[in-house]
């Protein structure tokens, strides 16, 4: 007996247009008479099968009959028991074939229904004329579709550079040939890069990644400004050879090529392991460079603006080998002050000790130190950059600050960051003997349950707020800090020290402090604020808050920016407001207020880029 068969064979699905993400559009019209065909011999096999089902149950039946006949011989009862057997073993074998089919039936029909709702998704873009964009409005919205967030080491990076992702900018320009072509003609898609690592094995049977990167890089164009992140946590079980071909990658990468560098975002473990392993960056470039002359070393660098650069926190580092790095990380053989570098993060007690302060680039006005273990961080080195304008301090609990120290001065410093609770515990010890005559924004962020009143019991803030005198904006951010709703003591504490110098922004996590704040606190508030913002309800609800500001004298020169409630009406909140300077706005306006001024500068210089 013979079974039938599926002539048309099924494509596979990984090779379907449509199966590979809702970025990439099909090709309708080829794919159908396929899947019409494979669905037409599925019916035949069907009813084929079938027919042969129904003959075999009325041979089952005949067996049946023959068997319980007196007058067979022995030989045929044999043979009748054999047949039998044959036909149980044809009916589990079509149960089966029949299981198969109706499952590769519903398959059929599950790729159907997503080729239709493909079909439509084209047909709709076909309609709103996204196909037929002029060239450069196609490639700027391609091009920002494609930035991926980098992964960062902490909360506050990972929000500091967006690059763009290969796999994005390659599934884009599976779509149609003229995507593929915008992507290619548009320069900006190739100046800016995120490699992981993590998805990278030196292996010389592969091709290279510094084949790749640099194949990337090409067609950005020549003097381009380029940002190369590399990220990735893992560590790699390397043999010698691997980790050497590894550092020759990444020395190929960014020290070979004469490269206009803009930034660098090294926060791959692996790549901060071949500098630990080989005493310094400099110290890897020579490694597999022998003919690299110190001027080229340093022209490498001569127009880099961002770094940022991390390693595992949770090591054991010796602490000569830390010394040693320190240095290293900006040679003492290389003029520092010549490298054009404004904007610098470094998440490592590898890097951070004191011998590392005096090598930083003069240039620097941007500095985020994440600094996790056990590190003394010398305030006095820090502010003597001549330019530096922000400071974002990231202590871990074993950290500390020198209170001992000359006094230092610097007239172009403006943002303070603090992170974390030793870092505010700190900040008597940050502002003993420091003038900073042009400070306009104070923000913490992550503080969780500080004790104020015991770590700012000395008289370092009262004095510092002498010596300088605020000028027409200072700003006091608790909009990130982790305070509850009881912890409304806590910054009453903190306002209260800092109205001395008089506070003109105010930017709060939920508006509860309006609500339960001392009355004497707020009325002297509202004496210098110009403006009060506040992210989110916590507590205290939109109508709790508008009675507060108007028991407690709000004045009318102070602008309150509260989320906008939902269940009120555009008619009951002009009610409700009355004459006060009050503004409901939506999340999107809170957003931009929020970012107005903080960490704004790298997002400035990068997004210009992109329309080059």
């Amino acid at each position: 007996m013979q079974f039938p068969s599926i002539s048309s064979p099924l494509p596979d699905p990984a090779l379907l247009p449509y199966a590979s993400g809702d970025n990439i559009l099909p090709a309708p019209d080829h794919l159908r008479p396929a899947l019409d065909l494979y669905l037409q011999d599925s019916s035949t096999c069907l009813a084929t099968l079938s027919e042969q089902i129904s003959i075999l149950e009325t041979l089952l039946g005949a067996t049946h009959f023959q068997r319980h006949t007196a007058h067979l011989s022995a030989d045929f009862i044999s043979t009748v028991d054999q047949h039998r057997q044959r036909i149980r073993e044809w009916s589990a074998g079509i149960d089966q074939k029949v299981a198969y089919l109706k499952a590769l039936l519903a398959r059929t029909r599950t790729q159907q229904m997503a080729l239709a709702e493909e079909r439509a998704r084209y047909a709709a873009i076909r309609r709103v004329g996204i196909l037929d964009l002029p060239f450069e409005i196609l490639g700027d919205i391609l091009l920002h579709w494609s930035i991926v967030t980098g992964e960062g080491t902490s909360n506050h990076q990972r929000s500091r550079f967006k690059e763009h992702s290969p796999f994005a900018v390659a599934n884009l320009r599976l779509v149609c040939t003229r995507w593929n072509d915008v992507i290619l003609g548009t320069r900006g898609f190739w100046r800016g890069l995120v490699v992981d690592i993590d998805r990278w094995i030196p292996d010389a049977s592969r091709s290279t990644l510094s084949t790749f990167v640099n194949a990337w890089f090409d067609r950005a164009g020549e003097e381009a400004p380029l940002r190369l992140a590399f990220v990735g946590s893992n560590r790699p079980d390397l043999t010698g050879g691997q980790l050497l071909r590894a550092g020759s990658e990444f020395v190929d990468i960014l020290f070979r090529r004469k490269r206009h560098w803009k930034e660098w975002h090294l926060n791959s473990t692996l790549l901060s392991d071949l500098i630990f392993l080989f005493g310094g960056l400099q110290k890897l470039v020579q490694k597999f460079t022998v003919d690299m002359a110190q001027e080229d070393y340093t022209s490498a660098l001569s127009r880099l603006k961002i770094l940022s650069i991390s390693k595992n926190p949770d090591e054991y580092i010796p602490e000569e080998q830390s010394k040693m790095l320190g240095c290293n990380l900006f040679d003492t053989q290389t003029n520092a002050n010549a490298l054009p570098l404004e904007s610098l993060y470094v998440h490592s007690p590898l890097f951070i000790t004191k011998s590392f302060y005096p090598h930083l680039p003069s240039h620097v006005r941007f500095l985020h130190i994440h600094a996790p273990g056990k590190i003394d961080v010398p305030k006095d080195k820090i502010f003597l950059l001549p330019r530096l304008e922000e400071l974002i301090l990231e202590l871990g609990p074993r950290s500390e600050i020198d209170r001992e120290g000359f006094p230092a001065t610097n007239q172009s410093f403006q943002r303070l960051i603090l992170i974390g609770r030793r870092a505010t515990e700190s900040l008597p010890k940050l502002f003993k003997d420091l003038t900073l005559p042009s400070l306009n924004l104070l923000r913490f962020e992550d503080i969780g349950m500080v004790d104020f009143e015991y770590n700012w019991r000395g008289n370092e803030i009262e004095d510092f707020l002498v010596r300088n005198t605020p000028g027409p904006k200072f700003a006091l951010n608790f909009e990130n800090c982790g305070l509850v709703s009881s912890c409304i003591g806590g910054i009453e504490f903190v306002i209260e020290k800092f109205n001395l110098g008089g506070i003109t922004h105010l930017c709060l996590a939920s508006p509860d402090f309006l609500v339960h704040g001392s009355k004497a606190t707020l009325r002297t508030l509202y004496q210098t604020a110009q403006v009060i913002a506040c992210r989110t309800y916590r507590d205290a609800g939109f109508r709790e808050v508008i009675e507060a500001l108007r028991s407690h004298c709000m004045q009318q020169e102070t602008v309150v920016y509260l989320p906008r409630p939902v269940k009120e009406t555009v008619w009951n909140l002009n009610s409700l407001i009355g004459v006060m300077n009050v503004r409901p706005v939506s999340k999107l306006e809170l957003d931009t207020l929020f970012e107005t001024g903080i960490r704004g500068h790298q997002y400035s210089e990068v997004v210009s880029d992109y329309s080059r």
